[in-house]
């Protein structure tokens, strides 16, 4: 199984574009797939560089609803005479606004482009998409964040992401890649899912978004401390887990914590 960061916050490469968002390609074993697609039309510029064919993609699997992973995906599809499927939350298209400093300004950051993609709206739980790759939500709210908030029959409400879907695909050789866009919903409920429910032994690659930025030291602390609990072989991290976190992180795996840019590649 191979991995590419097709876009991310930072770019290991001049040659390569990035924004503020998120996107992995993965081909397991043939088969390929888009995790989350940024949030602008840099995506498509970054896959030609990058010698990813879209046309070829089994599947684009959108982690959440906010503007910077599902954004990109209206920008692929247009450009393809048959694009791939795109699976989503049917929460996704739900409206969400980030709240400024004291709750003065609220700027949407959800989906705005939703209506512009045929989506296919997964439900709660499980869902194979294929032998190799399923997508799962959990059964909980995600912790409360006050500065992110959904709109639902014109009320403004701490966004509980239910619409937040996490990727699990395994090769032929038994590898398994983890991905989460951002785990709004954290560690602490993701990882006890992974393993004690789903009943996976080991995870190989953990990739993503621990959404750890801007969390005090005794909260980066406390995911750690549940991260030491089970059996994720290698991490590599970027877009929403914070420099600070991202050291942290460091310290204790070594060289089995990369941050990955845009760009970046790895085996699994």
């Amino acid at each position: 199984m191979r991995a590419q960061v097709v876009i991310e916050n930072n770019s290991s490469c001049l040659d390569l574009k990035s924004e503020h968002g998120l996107s992995v390609f993965v081909d397991v074993d043939g088969e390929q797939w888009l995790l989350d697609t940024g949030q602008t039309d840099k995506i498509v510029y970054n896959a030609g560089q990058m010698g990813i064919d879209l046309s070829k993609l089994k599947g684009i699997i959108v982690s959440h609803g906010h503007y910077d992973h599902a954004g990109g995906a209206a920008h692929i599809v247009s450009g393809l005479d048959n694009p791939p499927a795109v699976y989503a939350h049917s929460l996704a298209s739900v409206a969400k606004y980030s709240v400024a400093s004291g709750g003065s300004m609220k700027k949407p950051n959800g989906w705005l482009a939703v209506k512009d993609v045929d989506v296919s709206w997964l439900g709660d739980g499980v869902v194979d998409l294929s032998d190799k790759v399923k997508v799962f939500s959990l059964p909980q709210d995600a912790p409360a964040n006050e500065r992110l908030m959904q709109v639902r029959n014109g009320v403004y409400t701490p966004d509980t992401f239910r619409d937040e879907i996490f990727t699990l695909i395994t090769d032929k050789e038994g590898h398994t890649m983890l991905y989460a866009g951002c785990t709004h919903h954290s560690l602490e409920l993701l990882l006890p899912y992974v393993f004690e429910v789903l009943g996976y032994q080991k995870i190989d690659a953990f990739v993503g978004g621990l959404h750890l930025m801007g969390r005090t030291e005794e909260q980066i602390d406390e995911s750690l401390r549940i991260s030491k609990q089970y059996d994720v072989r290698n991490w590599y991290v970027n877009h929403c887990t914070g420099e600070e976190a991202v050291a942290v992180w460091q310290k204790e795996y070594g060289p089995r914590c990369v941050q990955a840019w845009t760009g970046n590649s790895f085996i699994i």
